[in-house]
């Protein structure tokens, strides 16, 4: 305690973004997080985490691309320790102790942040140029970038919700190879019939409880690191979620259908949620509801969940009891039953205050939530043009290759064809 408030005030002389915080809510902020078994004072599912590292800050020292000396980066702690990270030194320090870090460099005078996450700096470089690019949207969209670094415990990696547990997932599960959590990051070979299991994929959620517990957040935009935001950035509306107040969590339903959209329909690769009872309870319902390798199985059952809790629709856990992930996430709206009918006209009748993917006013049936609509999220291919190698020279002088992926950016609206295809028709350009 007594180093950190060496930390703050010495930061307070030099003009840093701590500086700008509540120095009394830091001072518990940072302790509260690093107690190991703590709920936090937000959910019992915490107190399975040792130390969590909030109130750090993180800094691009090199970009490093250029053949010379590789990226770097500096992360400066609470304690007023700081490490060193680089390709040839991906410290797997966070795996013992996870961190939630701010950009150094962000605008401390906004109250919203956008959040990644990463199981390590690792991840981070080989994700090298589409972490950068969303570093420097976020800047020019006042938003302050933060990065969990950290695994799941293992004691979390297992599914406990009994809806979960009974499921038709569940009940359907084939054997197989299990997928490896502490490298699903790099994988892509998920045994979606698992539903006992669940992949780091689900850290998102603390990870946000963590950003959101920050004394100066009000709210915070996630997004999934495999995606970018195309040069130069369209800002139009990309605080509209948080400025407008209407909704406390938004998600982009996937599925247009006019006014028989399915607003439960939604992908977990990117989102909005407030600090607010609703947006925390619903991170902390989400995560309890963890089910499977995909964090959507769970995301559409507890959408619902909530919404019936609100008496917007009679739903009964059909999800999980009636169809698996590929036929929940494929099923259309005629052949959806009764309770999973969260359409506009049904949210606005029955549930007008529901503080989920509501826009204030009359239906606009296919006009969704801008969740951080200019950073597009992308496939990646696994192999060929999807990775690239940069070379750099090591501390030591070594001459090393840092492999990373990119992704195709196209103009306007994402086209879902396959990556290298268009290339070739000059449809997108590699990032």
């Amino acid at each position: 305690m007594r180093a950190f408030s060496r930390l703050v005030v010495a930061t307070l002389a030099i003009g840093s973004t701590v500086a700008r915080y509540n120095i009394l809510k830091q001072l518990d902020y940072a302790p509260r997080w690093a107690t190991a078994g703590s709920d936090r004072g937000v959910a019992p599912f915490l107190e399975k985490f040792g130390p969590i590292d909030v109130a750090c800050t993180f800094d691009v020292v090199r970009v490093g691309l250029d053949g010379r000396a590789g990226p770097e980066l500096t992360f400066r702690f609470a304690d007023g320790t700081t490490l060193r990270a680089t390709p040839d030194n991906a410290t797997a320090r966070f795996r013992e102790r996870p961190a939630v870090c701010e950009y150094e460099r962000g605008d401390a005078t906004a109250d919203a942040a956008m959040l990644m996450v990463a199981n390590g700096p690792g991840y981070l470089f080989r994700l090298w140029p589409l972490f950068l690019n969303k570093l420097l949207f976020a800047s020019e969209a006042k938003l302050r970038p933060f990065v969990w670094l950290g695994e799941l415990p293992d004691s979390l990696t297992e599914a406990t919700a009994p809806g979960c547990l009974s499921s038709k997932l569940a009940r359907s599960a084939r054997k197989g190879p299990k997928r490896r959590l502490s490298v699903s990051y790099n994988a892509d070979a998920a045994r979606r019939g698992d539903a006992t299991r669940v992949s780091n994929h689900h850290v998102k959620m603390p990870a946000a409880l963590a950003t959101l517990a920050h004394p100066t957040v009000a709210g915070v935009y996630y997004v999934d690191l495999d995606s970018a935001a195309q040069a130069p950035f369209n800002l139009t509306g990309v605080r509209d979620a948080h400025e407008r107040g209407f909704s406390d969590v938004a998600f982009k339903w996937t599925r247009k259908k006019g006014a028989a959209t399915l607003r439960w329909k939604v992908m977990g690769s990117r989102f909005y949620a407030r600090d607010t009872a609703f947006g925390r309870n619903f991170l902390v319902r989400w995560f309890e509801n963890r089910c499977s390798f995909k964090d959507q199985y769970s995301l559409w059952h507890t959408i619902l969940e909530l919404a019936a809790e609100a008496r917007c629709v009679d739903y009964r856990g059909d999800v999980w009891r009636d169809y698996d992930y590929d036929d929940a996430r494929h099923v259309s709206p005629a052949k959806a039953g009764i309770g999973l009918q969260l359409t506009c006209a049904r949210v606005r009748e029955a549930c007008p205050n529901f503080r989920y993917g509501n826009d204030g006013g009359p239906c606009r049936v296919d006009e969704t939530p801008n969740c951080l609509d200019a950073v597009l999220h992308h496939a990646i291919p696994p192999s060929g043009d999807g990775l690239t190698n940069a070379t750099y020279r090591t501390a030591a002088g070594r001459r090393a290759v840092l492999v990373m992926e990119r992704v195709c950016v196209y103009d306007g609206e994402r086209v879902r064809v396959d990556d290298a295809r268009d290339v070739r028709r000059g449809v997108c350009a590699y990032l």
